[in-house]
């Protein structure tokens, strides 16, 4: 079963659980719990009263505050595969809104391009010895980002390149299309948007990081598109 029927039929169970008859109400409790957490679903779908023809990737960070590289990424990944990138910041998830059939390209994405990032920080940070906490966080940072930056662009130059068969859709214009559902979506939701501060960053490690971003390989993505 589609997991949006499942949650349509968990909200109805909850529903009946409220009722004034105990029976009813204990049973349709207990069969809402057991699809919960067979389907893993999440009190952010449960939430949701706006029922449009989409589905929800879900990934728990479990960070108070996500750096400014892991935030680009989930936005930069969600308009690479035209949906859109929420966050949910009490319960700290990244929720990925789109077509089902990308959600495993998503998470394929975000594990590998997070991995290689803190691969290459790491490197980095080994070489700002010497100098205050401040600066070093402010350097690594900027530089993550600048990785991140890199890596979004070649993967929607890599859409963009095998997209040509949609002539009204060319170039970086493509990502900004979204599926008509999930654009009602989000008007009907009109999701809180925040913009990050970028002001203390270095330009010059923001460069450095997307020059260096050319030495991550994208192989796997860039010549399987049946992945993208």
């Amino acid at each position: 079963m589609e997991k949006s029927k499942v949650v349509e039929k968990v909200k109805k169970l909850l529903k009946l659980a409220e009722g004034d008859n105990i029976h009813e109400a204990t049973l349709a409790s207990v069969k809402a719990q057991k699809l919960i957490e067979e389907y893993k679903i999440e009190k952010f779908e449960l939430e949701n009263e706006y029922k449009f023809n989409v589905e929800s990737f879900i990934i728990k960070h479990d960070m108070e505050k996500p750096p400014l590289w892991l935030l680009d990424l989930h936005k930069g990944l969600s308009d690479f595969l035209l949906g859109a990138a929420l966050i949910h910041t009490e319960m700290k998830l990244f929720i990925f809104v789109g077509e089902e059939e990308d959600f495993a390209i998503y998470e394929y994405l975000y594990n590998y391009i997070s991995r290689e990032v803190k691969k290459e920080t790491y490197k980095f940070q080994q070489q700002r010895t010497g100098r205050k906490k401040e600066e070093i966080d402010r350097d690594i940072d900027s530089y993550a980002l600048g990785l991140v930056s890199n890596l979004i662009d070649r993967l929607k130059a890599t859409r963009e390149s095998y997209e040509h068969d949609i002539p009204e859709k060319t170039g970086y214009e493509l990502v900004q299309v979204r599926k008509d559902e999930i654009q009602k979506f989000l008007d009907k939701a009109k999701p809180r948007k925040v913009q990050p501060d970028v002001s203390g960053l270095s330009i010059e490690e923001f460069n450095k990081g997307v020059e260096n971003g050319e030495k991550i390989p994208l192989q796997k993505v860039l010549t399987n598109k049946d992945k993208c």
